[in-house]
């Protein structure tokens, strides 16, 4: 299995992940979306290019569409296999 954007902490409940705030919005880009497409850009690009919005649908998009859910449910449900075997120091980033 490749983690293309691991968790630093596994596990839902130990962590606090900040909302993801759009820095750049292209009203043009969000307009030419379906909802559907809306809610990602808005959940995963802060900068909203059309250019990055297009590499984001063309190579990690793909991955939600069609995955296999239940394989998706039980690894989230036994973090430990993909959690780090050491401590995480430090914080994280504020902003990227």
């Amino acid at each position: 299995m490749l983690l293309i954007g691991p968790l630093v902490v596994a596990d839902d409940e130990q962590r606090d992940v900040p909302l993801c705030s759009v820095l750049m919005r292209d009203s043009a880009l969000q307009e030419n979306l379906d909802p559907e497409e809306r809610d990602f850009l808005d959940l995963f690009l802060v900068n909203q290019k059309a250019e990055y919005w297009e590499r984001f649908r063309d190579e990690m998009l793909v991955s939600f569409e069609g995955s296999d859910e239940a394989f998706k449910a039980k690894i989230r449900r036994d973090v430990e296999p993909y959690a780090f075997s050491f401590a995480v120091e430090g914080g994280y980033h504020v902003r990227p």
